[in-house]
């Protein structure tokens, strides 16, 4: 289960990786949806590290 759950926090924060790239590329805000799906993803992010942690 450990395993399913890095793989998870691992794709997780590439995507929000990629999404703070195309910010910074861009110089502009991010769209309306990939704000929304940041704000999602997010706090799944915090909660599998944090899960991950208590595995250690």
């Amino acid at each position: 289960m450990e395993v399913y759950i890095r793989e998870a926090y691992v794709a997780i924060c590439q995507l929000l990786a990629v999404a703070r790239e195309e910010m910074e590329r861009d110089h502009e805000p991010l769209s309306t949806t990939a704000r929304n799906r940041v704000r999602e993803l997010a706090p799944l992010a915090i909660a599998l590290e944090q899960l991950l942690t208590n595995f250690e």
